[in-house]
């Protein structure tokens, strides 16, 4: 195995691929969902799967996270604003994380699925995707 490479040191890469596919997985949100009156008395977790595609090509060739996307700051980004907002519908959560998601500049297409679990009392969990691509 070949060790990373020292702190500030040239980092040069052979990789032509560009497009860097970002995954996080089971990624939790608390946040006011549903139509129910008993749903919008508190917050409730919901689960969150992000995929999202960018030109990694600068951040690659820098090593430099200002080139890529910060995925951490935007997982915060996307808490903060969905915990502060309330939703009637799991669509419409969707739409507004792939809507945060898609105000990154670099991201050019994004997926994301959402899971309300108990929000059928004999599933497990209900699951929506919506996906975009930047024109």
């Amino acid at each position: 195995m070949t060790p990373a490479p020292a702190p500030n040191s040239l980092v040069t890469s052979t990789v032509v691929a560009e497009m860097a596919v970002v995954r996080i997985h089971n990624f939790r949100l608390d946040t006011i969902l549903g139509v129910h009156e008993r749903e919008r008395q508190q917050k409730q977790s919901v689960f969150v799967d992000l995929e999202f595609e960018y030109d990694a090509a600068r951040a690659i060739a820098a090593d430099d996270l200002a080139q890529a996307v910060d995925y951490e700051a935007l997982a915060k980004r996307i808490q903060e604003k969905a915990g502060a907002t309330e939703f009637r519908l799991v669509e419409t959560l969707a739409a507004f994380i792939l809507d945060v998601v898609l105000g990154e500049a670099l991201v050019r297409r994004a997926t994301v699925r959402v899971r309300k679990p108990g929000a059928i009392p004999a599933a497990e969990t209900v699951e929506m995707e919506l996906s975009a691509t930047r024109d």
